[in-house]
């Protein structure tokens, strides 16, 4: 689901929306007077769905449901659920997330085919204890698949199509001084017309830099210490390898950041599978620690000259002087 296929005004009075889940229950919403930048995103949702088993992925510490309303356009709604803490305190750091995303962020997204739009609503009759306000809840497009879904069976024309439109993505929120801070191939996903379409823009930043010092030890010695996207990060972003790893993430990423994670994502999509996907994640710090990015082969799938283009930030990525990530984004888009 790409922009252009959201109702183009804000729904009659008529119209609700869907609450299901895997346990069976339901309940509407109204969601007159309600939009983002034309979008109807829903502002409030009942809560029935808390009962239901919530569907979650790795280190996406949040637990989500699918909202679908009445002309079948379905929604994902997230809440945020860390280790250590109960289901008593869903948003606990979505609603500082929120605070910041909404006045830093969403009001200059542009809107753009390849870049989902993203709010923020609240659970109906719910508080979370740890803020005295309604639960916090993220709203978006649903889709089904991601490109990493599908790297097993994409043709190659597919393939660059996805590439060129990851790079038109990236390179809208650069021009409006927006750096998304988690670029990797899970972030893309698949519209019904299969197009990649970026998601979750400014999302992971906001997330890190809201846990903060305070809950590195509720993250200690769990999956959730160490994101799956490791292999996309450039070894300065990791900072000092005796630092928690949750505390260096908190720093700003930069557009070098993500023109970096942009050009392993790019080799993803080429090479069929993810960076170094045999590898625990301990060893994959190892790897960018030690500088391994450069040892990175040329997919069998992507030809020379793009190639060429494409292991420049990875072979240059603590040289910032030859980096540019205006010129090679432009380069990479040119030879795509």
């Amino acid at each position: 689901m790409v922009a252009d296929e959201f109702p183009a005004a804000v729904p009659d009075s008529g119209t609700e929306i869907t609450v299901s889940t895997a346990g069976g229950l339901s309940d509407t919403v109204d969601l007159r007077d309600h939009s983002i930048k034309g979008h109807p995103l829903p502002s409030t949702i009942p809560n029935t769905f808390e009962a239901s088993e919530p569907c979650t992925r790795s280190y996406n510490l949040a637990s989500w449901y699918i909202v679908t309303d009445r002309n079948a356009a379905k929604y994902r709604v997230r809440t945020l659920r860390l280790p250590g803490l109960g289901a008593g305190r869903p948003s606990h750091c979505l609603s500082p997330i929120q605070d910041r995303v909404l006045s830093e962020v969403l009001d200059r997204v542009p809107t753009h085919p390849f870049i989902a739009p993203m709010g923020f609503c609240t659970l109906a009759g719910r508080t979370d204890t740890a803020t005295g306000r309604e639960t916090v809840a993220l709203v978006s497009p649903f889709y089904e698949l991601s490109v990493l879904d599908r790297l097993n069976d994409a043709r190659q024309d597919e393939r660059l199509k996805w590439a060129r439109q990851t790079c038109q993505a990236v390179e809208s929120l650069h021009q409006r001084d927006i750096v998304h801070g988690n670029i990797h191939l899970g972030n893309f996903m698949i519209d019904r017309d299969n197009n990649a379409v970026l998601v979750d823009t400014f999302l992971f930043t906001a997330t890190v830099q809201s846990l903060g010092p305070s809950l590195v030890d509720e993250l200690k010695n769990s999956e959730h210490m160490y994101p799956d996207t490791l292999a996309y990060k450039r070894r300065s972003v990791l900072g000092d390898p005796n630092e928690e790893l949750i505390l260096a993430l908190t720093k700003n990423p930069t557009k070098r950041d993500d023109v970096f994670s942009l050009a392993v994502t790019i080799w993803t999509i080429f090479e069929g599978k993810r960076l170094w996907q045999e590898c625990q994640k301990r060893q994959i710090i190892r790897k960018i620690m030690e500088g391994n990015h450069k040892s990175m082969d040329k997919p069998l799938a992507m030809d020379a000259e793009l190639w060429s283009v494409i292991k420049k930030p990875l072979h240059n990525e603590s040289d910032e002087a030859s980096f540019d990530p205006a010129a090679i984004l432009q380069e990479i888009i040119t030879r795509l």
